[in-house]
């Protein structure tokens, strides 16, 4: 726009709805005798001065109120003796939401002919028409009888409208005016010559024309004089015209930036102010309003300064101010604003730029872009708190971290990193890891480092690593390669934690496990042995007493038989508990193969094997055996039935019919797996005994009473510990015994 007016050769100027000049060109400031800088931002009223001032306010006014007018007034510009008329056009300017925000005024001289007050006195008429720039016709009125005018005749024309015409200046003289100038519009151009023969007073209009095959326009002044003659002034306007439509052009554009810019400014996603030079805030965009909470009064009209903390307004006072009015922009200051009212505060960086440099003091604008940092800000904080945090955190663990770039250099290093290695931090940044490793651990170094990728990023190696001192170390890696979201290598993350300790122990352990199998071989070795060499005394024993009982048969008496059947008994009580024993100690160190089997598989082989006990003793068997499979050992799983029906036959009741049950079903509650059940309706025992007769060699009656060497429950007990099972017993005196084992799920 401002450029648009600058090229315009007819005088132009706008101004705001406080008359103050904003946008003027050469042409107005020639016409005041003054530069555009000492136009622009100056009241109307001092560049025109005030009495012209109060006529033309009239004329604003109404253009203020929508009212475009035109007005056809004498101007004499201050460096000229001589005035001439001009026509000036008030035309609205409007903003984005319609309202009249100024004028345009536009001056376009009537002719180009200097005339003054008192021109007559001082020139001839004739010579005023002959050189007279406009071009000027004298006609007659022609009438037909009844007096009405039927035409015009040109009696006399200048040289400037033959010239428009095309035409010689004597050849126009005499002839018709429908005739000479046919190319005139508009075609009512006769009645208007009329009107002004019958109103005896001026007329003005403007015509469109094709003259000499240009376009163009005239504007006709008629001055009626005596009875039939008419002097018609026809000034070119043409320019004028197109002056006028190209300033409705600027115009129109001047709006439409105007309302864009407006509605871009109010419609931002930024922060936006616009101060006065005197720091009053004039406008915000609505994301401001909408940002800060508060309502778009609170904030227009009121300085700038009352929303500033106070270390903010001292630094932008004393620094930032002076140095955007000297440098034309300041830019990303910090700065904190407080809303007065809530005491709310918001964090922000204030960028700011006059939006009118070089223009005079009093004019320039100062807009202000604020970055809400408040968030950025607390995300910055906490980030240097989490970093504080993390380095606390590593600081503290008892492993070796390091983080380092793809090329295995060091950016990070904790505490014990650092105490390990040493000797500070500042001699192991910048360093590559590789250079702490010995050189026989390199090669696997490098063929760590080299089969970690995108798919297999983690990898765990063992070391050793010298200490600052020199000490030898077990340091066990786990090492992370991190990649960016690309894909690519960010870095390589190192945990170690010293196993030296750990490893000393496992060789001591494993050397003790070593010596302890050792131990069970030759204890099993011996077992065996002693159980042969201690068997072979008692069949002795059993054979000697046989031959005895027979030998002396006939002789002998009832004590020699009670005698010879006691040492019978007790060879034969000595055999089974060696035996006993000698499962108990091959239970112990016996290979566990744990595998899938049916537990009614198992019951069924183990009642096979006592089928004769059990049809003696009359003993009936109930079985509910869920078929499913489960996994354990089955020669343990045989074992501990074995033992658990061969005490159901030995603790029979004599009073009763024996019955034992055997069920099998999956455990109910929160363990899950499965309980396998020995019930008998034996002799029973107290229940404070639950927990005793799992130990070796702990009876509950008597060797006379019952028969058995008080090892069966010892190696069940044993077993199921083995295996991980549980077994618990529960019984009554007199009513019988129970025993659950338990096996886990899976």
């Amino acid at each position: 726009m401002r450029q648009c007016v600058a090229r315009a050769r007819l005088p132009i100027y706008v101004c705001d709805r406080s008359y103050v000049i904003r946008i003027a060109n050469q042409a107005y400031a020639d016409i005041e005798g003054l530069q555009v800088d000492e136009v622009i931002g100056q009241p109307l009223a001092e560049v025109i001065g005030t009495g012209l001032f109060e006529i033309r306010k009239e004329w604003l006014d109404q253009a203020l109120c929508g009212q475009d007018c035109e007005i056809r007034t004498w101007v004499r510009p201050r460096h000229e003796p001589s005035g001439r008329q001009y026509d000036v056009q008030y035309l609205s300017l409007k903003n984005d939401a319609g309202d009249v925000a100024g004028v345009v005024v536009l001056a376009t001289p009537v002719g180009a002919a200097e005339v003054e007050p008192g021109a007559g006195a001082l020139r001839s008429y004739r010579q005023v028409f002959r050189q007279a720039e406009d071009g000027l016709l004298r006609l007659e009125a022609l009438r037909a009888p009844d007096g009405q005018v039927v035409s015009f005749r040109i009696l006399e024309a200048n040289p400037s409208i033959a010239r428009v015409a095309g035409r010689q200046q004597d050849e126009l003289e005499g002839e018709l005016l429908s005739d000479a100038l046919a190319e005139l519009e508009p075609s009512d151009l006769q009645d208007r010559l009329e009107d002004a023969i019958r109103a005896g007073a001026p007329q003005q209009f403007d015509i469109h024309h094709r003259l000499c095959g240009r376009e163009g326009w005239l504007r006709a002044g008629v001055y009626s004089g005596d009875g039939n003659e008419l002097t018609v002034l026809f000034s070119d306007i043409s320019e004028a015209v197109d002056h006028k439509r190209q300033l409705q052009t600027m115009v129109e554009r001047l709006s439409s930036e105007t309302r864009r810019f407006q509605r871009l400014y109010q419609k931002t996603p930024a922060l936006l102010l616009s101060l006065s030079e005197a720091g009053i805030i004039e406008d915000a965009s609505d994301l401001l309003f909408e940002r800060m909470g508060v309502a778009r009064g609170s904030l227009i009209g009121r300085p700038f300064s009352q929303f500033l903390a106070p270390d903010a307004l001292e630094r932008l006072s004393e620094d930032s101010w002076p140095r955007l009015f000297r440098d034309g922009a300041i830019d990303a200051e910090p700065c904190c604003l407080i809303l007065p009212e809530s005491g709310q505060r918001f964090e922000v960086e204030l960028s700011a730029f006059l939006a009118e440099e070089g223009l005079r003091s009093g004019v320039r604008q100062v807009m202000i872009v604020l970055a809400d940092v408040t968030q950025r800000n607390r995300a910055l904080y906490n980030s240097k708190r989490s970093e504080r945090d993390y380095r606390i955190l590593v600081d503290r663990l008892p492993d070796l971290i390091s983080r380092a770039r793809p090329d295995a250099t060091l950016f990070f290093v904790n505490r014990h990193y650092i105490d390990f290695f040493g000797p500070d931090e500042a001699g192991l940044l910048g360093r590559k890891f590789t250079e702490l490793v010995p050189e026989t651990g390199q090669q696997a170094l490098q063929g760590q480092l080299a089969a970690m990728t995108r798919e297999a990023p983690a990898s765990i190696l063992e070391q050793v690593n010298y200490d600052r001192y020199g000490a030898a170390r077990n340091i066990l890696w786990f090492s992370l390669l991190i990649h960016d979201v690309h894909g690519q290598p960010q870095e390589i993350l190192s945990i170690g934690r010293d196993v030296t300790a750990l490893r000393e122990a496992n060789n001591r352990l494993l050397d003790h496990a070593a010596r302890l199998e050792s131990a069970n071989e030759s204890l099993q070795q011996f077992a065996f042995v002693a159980s042969h060499d201690l068997q072979e005394p008692l069949r002795k024993i059993r054979l000697y007493a046989d031959v005895l009982r027979s030998v002396t048969a006939p002789e002998r008496g009832g004590e020699a038989d009670e005698a010879l059947e006691v040492i019978t008994r007790a060879a034969r009580n000595g055999s089974r508990l060696i035996s006993d024993l000698l499962t108990y100690t091959r239970s112990v160190s016996r290979d566990l193969e744990v595998r899938g089997i049916q537990v009614g598989d198992v019951v069924g082989r183990v009642l096979e094997e006592l089928g004769e006990e059990i049809a003696q003793a009359g003993l009936t068997v109930t079985c509910e055996i869920l078929p499913d499979p489960v996994l354990a050992d089955p020669i343990s799983l045989r074992e501990v039935l074995y033992n658990l029906v061969s005490n159901a036959i030995k603790y029979r009741a004599p009073d009763r019919a024996a019955a034992m049950t055997i069920h099998f079903a999956a455990t109910v509650g929160e363990a899950r797996g499965f309980t396998l059940t020995v019930e008998d309706n034996g002799i029973g025992f107290e229940q404070g005994y639950a927990e005793l007769i799992f130990q070796p060699f702990k009876r509950l009656h008597s060797r006379g009473a019952v028969e058995g060497t008080g090892i069966g429950l010892a190696i069940c007990e044993m077993v199921a510990r083995r295996n991980g099972w549980t077994i618990r017993a529960s019984g009554r005196p007199g009513e019988g015994a129970r025993f659950d084992l338990i096996l886990p799920k899976g």
